[in-house]
């Protein structure tokens, strides 16, 4: 038990303990200073004035003490002594000269190598206000004094506000020393690591091998700034698991660095410390176990026993020894580590959170359970603390970040899932704070699309809800412009735009006025702005509010080593703990979607590809029979998938124990498929609920539904219409028709008594007239079209809508209404069906949520709910199942959307065979594709 508990510990936390690193190393350590030219040098302003100290005197020489003493960690001496030399300057020079601003930055060292943010950053900004007024805008030193305080802002998770500081550190650097100078790699690497700690790995990756080029070019191969490259670019590969690319590169920078600095540096110790975690996440404790303890004996010979950088080495040591049963020496490293930080940063450092989480692993293998919970509660307050607090302004936003935290909020649920004395589920109070716990550990962009929408709905009138949108949207051009100017400069030298990249930093300084001006303005007239668009974690109280009789709420955190499972009715909640391995599930989900999803275009409707019964049952008994009581009175059910999840329509999970096996097609019409028993509704996530039904309420627009389908396209049709992807740009126009999908919307208009002017068929299909429509008044938006991923097409990097391509593209209209393009549209749509392929699918982005893409967007536009697909639709099979859901809510509006879906589902499966129905029908892959996504309850 305790190896499985402890496999998980290290990997999720290594991107706070590198920032620890960089925090605490003395700024020789740092910089792998040993002779040489540096990466980014402090630059000196000396002159104090005629009878000042100047280069030598008695300032300078104090000022050299500080240093001294700041590098042998003698903090108070550093700090005495420092502030001796700034008042001396100050009385001398007045308290606007340049030359305080390196003193007042040594100040703000110190500060931040005890944890004390808050102390450091009024010293950081000082000295960048003294550059700012004193110095020429271009001079490297004012781009120095940048990156120091975004360092800063970076390290305390202030993202928004770092990530700014570092572009503008970029430019005057390049223009100052040139595109290919060391200082720039150094700010470059900085802003890399922003990024990936953003989750945004891919525009990170591109960004660290140009500062490792600038380096290799500038410094030569066997430098220790290369060494650092090698290290920051290797650990971003093992982060993305790419771990046979990311080996070399640790074994590169380890050879490097000891060449250059000798076997006993700091550097030396960070690449072996990096390098153990690679083989420790691939399974090899016994080789890294070496690589830690050579790492934590070089940087207790240097910097002594008591050191908070001793705490990386200590940490992944005390992994390794728990992981292989050596509790009792796991148990005094951890125990040692929190000590070291406690010292040095104080009770609530986030560092303090990951040494607590680790201990209370330990503890909980050796059956100190209550010890243990309390270290893990303290970790999580910590945490949550901080998140509260952390300070953010309106210029940019996370994508795709998960918490790096996530690891620590799993333990605390792992341990309340296992209280003593608790023969199996949990319920009561234990199982609420696990709920709410689990609620932090995830993220997820679709759900922050939906409360944005929510929050417009909330604003109370119609001329703040466009106040509230258009912030939105700065919101989203300002990112935008953020990913522009990375992707820019991650570029080579010889294929840089400067007018083009100039053009866009200006664009930026004056778009950041305006946009500090209008989130001023809106949160005065909406103060319970931020509330309704980041919310905070529900409690099971507050989700038994929001459900109605005969509904509940199911959600899953899966983890490395076990999985977790909620389950909330208006009457009852239970937490159960799964005997379910992230990795077990991934590889029980692509097993059952081989025969959803074939990876051959053409399908042999004679000889489809057998549906595993047996796999769907035990998947089923693992998911959801240890909260089957709490469901007992359920007919409609919220699913929250996790991970894998995400990926499958649970409709197709099997309730009972496979009689035999299947012989013939018409034997999938006896199935008790889960889709039997439940309407079921996927949520991007808990706060969800509370954004669709307590502020997204109905009203209904003018239009009650709009369709757009059948483009004009010159291919020839294609074997069963599957909507599928392509390979090749040019092949948009040529991709075949979709005839059917104008029978598709004819009968849904049909079935809502709308008349054929409200639908935009073959020619009249464009980008444009989606674009031009008054979609605000539509209550039912339809699109019945070939969808795309991300990557289908070269250049196409997020999913689109195929639509009819013009005679001539255009920037407004080329035939594709991508994500981006969607979510721009002005909506207040009940139901938004994207009768298409994949259009349930990831966004394409590293460890994007399964609901991401055109999901993401429709949301932030305005839908309440969706209809998406997970894999190539049949048209046929789509045309049923959209136009059967439509009559089905049409004769009984009062069933809501999911039941109305389900319904349809189910009809197709029974008739699959007679009356003319395609017996083929009975196969999930061709009824189980679409998912309802939103709001789908009863009448609403």
């Amino acid at each position: 038990m305790a190896a499985m508990h402890l496999r998980w510990r290290l990997w999720p936390c290594l991107l706070a303990a590198a920032l620890a690193c960089a925090l605490v190393l003395p700024a020789a350590a740092r910089d792998g200073k040993k002779g040489g030219k540096q990466g980014r040098p402090e630059p000196s302003e000396q002159s104090e004035g005629a009878n000042g100290p100047g280069r030598g005197g008695r300032g300078e020489q104090l000022l050299e003490e500080a240093r001294e003493k700041f590098q042998t960690r003698d903090f108070p001496a550093a700090e005495r002594l420092a502030e001796e030399v700034l008042a001396r300057r100050e009385r001398k020079l007045g308290p606007d000269h340049p030359s305080l601003t390196p003193v007042l930055t040594l100040l703000a060292n110190v500060q931040r190598a005890q944890g004390h943010f808050a102390a450091a950053e009024p010293l950081l900004r000082r000295g960048l206000a003294i550059r700012e007024k004193a110095l020429d805008p271009d001079r490297p030193a004012l781009g120095q004094s940048l990156a120091k305080l975004a360092d800063l802002l970076r390290d305390e998770g202030r993202y928004g506000e770092a990530a700014p500081l570092y572009q503008r550190a970029v430019a005057i650097l390049e223009k100052a020393r040139g595109p290919d100078d060391p200082a720039v790699a150094a700010v470059l690497a900085d802003w890399a690591f922003l990024l990936q700690l953003r989750g945004q790995a891919g525009r990170a990756e591109p960004l660290f091998r140009r500062a490792l080029a600038i380096r290799e070019a500038a410094l030569g191969p066997d430098h220790p700034d290369v060494a650092r490259s090698l290290n920051q670019l290797a650990n971003l590969l093992r982060m993305r698991r790419r771990y046979d690319e990311a080996a070399p590169l640790f074994e590169q920078a380890e050879t490097t660095a000891e060449k250059a600095l000798g076997g006993e540096h700091p550097l030396v110790a960070q690449i072996l410390n990096s390098h153990a975690t690679l083989l420790r996440v691939r399974g090899d404790n016994a080789g890294a176990e070496p690589l830690y303890r050579r790492a934590l004996a070089i940087r207790e010979k240097i910097f002594g026993p008591n050191h908070p950088s001793l705490g990386l080495p200590l940490l992944g040591l005390a992994g390794v020894l728990a992981a292989t049963g050596k509790n009792a020496e796991a148990e005094a490293l951890f125990r040692r580590a929190l000590a070291i930080r406690e010292k040095v940063f104080g009770p609530m450092h986030p560092d303090i959170a990951a040494s607590l989480s680790g201990l209370a692993q330990v503890l909980q293998a050796e059956g100190k359970h209550d010890e243990a919970l309390k270290l893990s509660r303290r970790a999580v307050a910590i945490l949550s603390a901080r998140s509260l607090t952390a300070s953010s302004v309106p210029t940019d936003s996370d994508e795709g970040a998960q918490p790096r935290q996530r690891i620590d909020f799993i333990i605390l649920v792992d341990l309340l899932s296992q209280l003593p004395g608790a023969a199996g589920p949990v319920e009561g109070k234990a199982a609420d704070e696990a709920f709410q716990t689990a609620q932090m550990a995830s993220g997820s962009n679709t759900a922050r699309a939906l409360a944005a929408m929510a929050a417009r709905f909330a604003a109370g009138s119609d001329a703040l809800a466009q106040r509230v949108r258009q912030y939105q949207d700065a919101l989203a051009r300002r990112q935008a412009m953020n990913a522009a100017l990375a992707d820019a400069l991650a570029q080579p030298s010889d294929h840089r735009n400067l007018q083009a990249e100039a053009d866009l930093r200006r664009q930026i300084a004056e778009f950041d006025k305006d946009l500090a001006a209008v989130n001023a303005r809106l949160h005065a007239e909406f103060p319970r702005y931020d509330e309704i668009a980041n919310p905070r974690p529900l409690s099971v109280a507050d989700v038994q509010d929001l459900l109605q009789d005969g509904e509940a709420l199911v959600a899953w955190t899966v983890a490395t080593n076990q999985s977790f499972v909620f389950a909330i009715s208006r009457a009852r909640a239970r937490l159960a703990r799964l005997d379910l391995r992230a990795e077990d599930l991934h590889k029980a989900v692509l097993g059952l979607r081989s025969a959803l999803n074939p990876t051959n275009k053409s399908i042999d409707l004679n000889a489809l590809p057998r549906f595993n019964l047996g796999k769907a049952h035990e998947l089923y008994v693992k998911l959801l029979a240890p909260v089957a009581p709490v469901l007992a009175q359920a007919k409609h059910v919220f699913l929250i998938p996790d991970r894998a999840l995400q990926s499958l329509p649970l409709e197709v999970l099997v309730t009972e124990r496979p009689h035999g096996p299947i012989e013939g097609l018409e034997d999938y019409r006896k199935v008790p498929w889960l889709a039997r028993r439940y309407a079921m509704t996927v949520l991007p996530g808990v706060s969800s609920l509370r954004a669709l039904r307590a502020f997204a309420e109905r009203t209904h627009g003018a239009a009650p539904f709009i369709g757009f389908g059948d483009p004009d396209l010159q291919g020839a049709a294609a074997g069963s219409g599957a909507r599928g992807p392509l390979t090749d740009f040019d092949e948009v126009r040529r991709l075949s028709p979709l005839p059917e999908t104008a029978l598709e919307l004819k009968a849904q208009a049909a079935a809502l008594k709308v008349p054929a002017s409200n639908l935009y068929l073959g020619k009249a299909a464009t980008e444009t007239a989606v674009k031009r429509t008054d979609l605000h008044e539509a209550r039912i938006l339809a699109f019945a079209t070939h969808g795309l991923l991300a990557g289908d097409l070269a250049n196409l990097a997020e999913p689109a809508l195929v639509m009819t391509p013009p005679a001539t593209p255009t920037r407004e209209d080329d035939g594709l209404l991508t994500a981006s393009e969607a979510a721009q549209l002005k909506l207040n749509a009940d139901w938004i069906v994207l009768s298409a392929c994949n259009t349930a699918a990831s966004d394409g982005s590293e460890g994007a949520e399964g609901l991401s893409g055109l999901a993401k967007a429709f949301f932030y536009a305005g839908a309440r709910s969706l209809l998406v697909s997970h894999w190539p639709v049949d048209s046929a099979a789509a045309v049923g199942l959209t136009t059967g859901a439509f009559k089905a809510l049409e004769q009984h509006p009062e069933i809501g959307r999911a039941e109305a879906l389900r319904r349809s589902i189910l009809r197709m499966i029974e008739q699959a065979g007679q009356n003319g129905e395609p017996p083929y029908f009975a196969h999930p892959m061709f009824w189980a594709p679409f998912v309802l996504v939103g709001e789908g309850g009863a009448g609403r």
